[in-house]
């Protein structure tokens, strides 16, 4: 959650190092698709910023981030909510990525393109049978850190993934994932565990 300048620095720098360059002017100037997406995910780390710092004198600043998120969110067909990526993220290509409201994905992940993270149903059920409740912190899909999600992914939620997973390609996922292993297949399973 990003609710101080202090936040969107570290966001900023984390998302800085998964480029894998210090000066991101470079790959403007070579029109590199990199840039592209740094630039998306600039741009929606500093809508979350303004989002949880509503004041009057950044009203002006939060619109203009509101209206560039909307503008490259068509242009680069990727709708990503701000507070649901972690710091590091990366997103290797430019393309269709849909990732639903109240999802949170950890820090130093990798997306691929083609992905969607939706619902199982409209009204949202845990596997307890209670309702989760997005208002009160409830979320109804939780990525742990370091996970890859690899090309035509489809998770659908609720249901929570561990820590240093890797889905493989095309592969759909319904239920939970444990930590420290590899998933693919339509359902997904566990295809190998890494110690």
């Amino acid at each position: 959650m990003i609710k101080t300048k202090a936040d969107l620095n570290y966001y900023l720098a984390e998302d800085l190092k998964r480029i894998g360059r210090k000066m991101p002017w470079w790959k403007w100037l070579t029109f590199s698709e990199t840039y592209r997406l740094y630039s998306y995910l600039r741009n929606l780390r500093y809508l979350e910023y303004y989002q949880n710092n509503r004041r009057w004198y950044n009203l002006p600043c939060y619109v203009y981030r509101m209206l560039q998120h909307r503008r490259m969110s068509l242009k680069y067909v990727m709708q990503v909510q701000p507070g649901s990526l972690g710091a590091g993220c990366k997103l290797l290509h430019p393309g269709y990525l849909r990732v639903t409201p109240g999802a949170r994905i950890g820090k130093n992940c990798t997306i691929a393109p083609n992905v969607m993270l939706g619902k199982k149903q409209p009204g949202i059920e845990r596997t307890d049978g209670g309702i989760v409740d997005v208002d009160r912190g409830e979320l109804p899909l939780l990525i742990g850190d370091n996970c890859y999600i690899g090309t035509g992914v489809t998770i659908l939620a609720p249901l929570t993934i561990g820590n240093n997973v890797t889905i493989g390609a095309n592969s759909l996922v319904v239920d939970d994932v444990p930590d420290n292993c590899m998933v693919s297949g339509v359902p997904a399973k566990v295809v190998k565990r890494f110690e």
